[in-house]
C-alpha cells in the first residue's frame, strides 16, 4: 500500500514537471488579447469600483479583484498575470490526477492527466491573463470535496469547504455552477434517500447564503441578455456542438475518438461515483449548447471548467473497455 502510494505521487510529480515546462514555453512571448486588456484594466480600479463596473457586465469580481491585489506587490505587468493561470494550471493536476486513481482505477489518472497536459486548450488557458484557469482548478476541488464529503458525511468540514469552494466559482464565472447542478444530480441519482442527504442541504444552504449579494447583479444581466442578446452568436446547427469537443481534442480524429469514449460511459449507467464524471462532461456540454440557442453563451472558453472532466471521462472509458475485455 505504502508502495502504491509512493508510485503515485512519483507519478504526480512527473506529470507536473512536464506541465510546467510545456506551459512555460512562450508563455510571454504572445500579444496581450483584448480580453486580457479588459481584465488588467478593471483590476487597476479600486475594488468598489471593480464591482460596480463589473455588475454592469458579464463578469463576476472574483479574477480582478485577485489581480488587483497582486497588481499592489508585483505592479500591473501582464506577464505576471499570466503566471497567476499559469500556477492554478499546474495545480490542477493534483485534483484531476487524485479523481482518475481513487475512483475511477488504476492509471486512470495518469491518462486524464496526460491528455490535459498535452491539451492545446488547456495550454492556451495557461498562458492567458484571464479567470479560466482558476475556474479549472476550483471546479476540480469541488468534485474533490464533494465525493469526499459523501464518503464523510459527517465530516463538517468537508461540507463547510465545498460551500466556500462553490461560493468561489460563483464569483469566478457564472457558467461554472453547472458544477453545483452536477452535483445535485449526481445527489438526485445515488444519495436521496441516504440519511446523509442533510449535510448536503445545509452546505447548499450556505453556498446560497455567501453568493446571495450577487444575486440582483446576475438576475440583472440574465434579464437584460434574454431580451438584448449578447456579444457570442446563438448556436444555430449540431455542427456547433462538434467544434466544441473539436476543441478539447487538439484534432479531428482525435474528437470522434474522444465522442465514442465519453458515451461508453454514459451508456453503461449512472449509478456509482464515476457517473459524476459522465455528469461534468454532457450536462454542461449538451445544456448550455441548447440554451445558446435562447441566449448566445456557447464559447469554448467559458466551458474550460468541463475540461478535466472529459478527459476523466474518456479515461473512464478506456477503464471500461479495458474491464470487458479482461472478462
Amino acid at each position: 500500500m505504502l508502495k502504491s502510494r509512493s508510485n503515485s505521487v512519483l507519478i504526480l510529480l512527473t506529470l507536473i514537471v512536464l506541465a510546467v515546462c510545456l506551459r512555460l514555453i512562450n508563455i510571454g512571448l504572445s500579444d496581450i488579447g483584448t480580453d486580457e486588456v479588459f481584465s488588467i484594466y478593471i483590476a487597476q480600479l479600486p475594488i468598489s469600483k471593480i464591482v460596480d463596473v463589473l455588475a454592469q457586465g458579464d463578469n463576476p469580481p472574483l479574477w480582478e479583484i485577485l489581480v488587483h491585489q497582486i497588481d499592489r506587490f508585483f505592479g500591473t505587468n501582464v506577464n505576471t498575470i499570466r503566471y497567476i493561470s499559469f500556477i492554478f494550471s499546474v495545480l490542477t493536476l493534483i485534483p484531476l490526477y487524485y479523481l482518475g486513481e481513487y475512483f475511477i482505477g488504476k492509471y486512470a489518472g495518469l491518462v486524464a492527466s496526460s491528455l490535459f497536459i498535452f491539451s492545446d486548450f488547456a495550454l492556451f488557458i495557461a498562458q492567458e491573463a484571464r479567470v479560466y484557469a482558476l475556474l479549472g482548478l476550483l471546479c476540480c476541488f469541488s468534485i474533490v470535496l464533494f465525493l469526499k464529503a459523501l464518503q464523510q458525511p459527517y465530516k463538517t468540514i468537508n461540507w463547510l469547504f465545498l460551500a466556500v469552494i462553490n461560493s468561489l466559482i460563483f464569483y469566478s464565472h457564472y457558467l461554472g455552477t453547472w458544477i453545483i447542478v452536477i452535483e445535485v444530480l449526481y445527489w438526485l441519482l445515488n444519495h436521496l434517500r441516504d440519511k446523509k442527504r442533510r449535510w448536503f442541504i445545509y452546505s447548499l444552504a450556505l453556498t446560497l447564503l455567501l453568493t446571495l449579494p450577487q444575486f440582483p447583479t446576475l438576475l440583472n444581466r440574465f434579464l437584460e441578455s434574454g431580451t438584448a442578446g449578447t456579444w457570442i452568436p446563438k448556436t444555430s446547427s449540431i455542427s456547433d456542438l462538434y467544434y466544441m469537443i473539436l476543441k478539447f481534442s487538439n484534432e479531428p480524429v482525435i474528437a470522434i475518438v474522444l465522442i465514442v469514449l465519453c458515451l461508453i460511459p454514459l451508456v453503461n449507467g449512472l449509478k456509482g461515483e464515476i457517473s459524476i464524471f459522465v455528469l461534468w462532461f454532457w450536462i454542461p456540454l449538451v445544456g448550455s449548447f441548447l440554451l445558446s440557442f435562447k441566449i448566445g453563451f456557447f464559447l469554448d472558453r467559458y466551458l474550460y471548467f468541463i475540461l478535466p472532466g472529459v478527459y476523466l471521462l474518456v479515461a473512464e472509458g478506456l477503464f471500461i473497455i479495458k474491464q470487458r475485455i479482461e472478462n
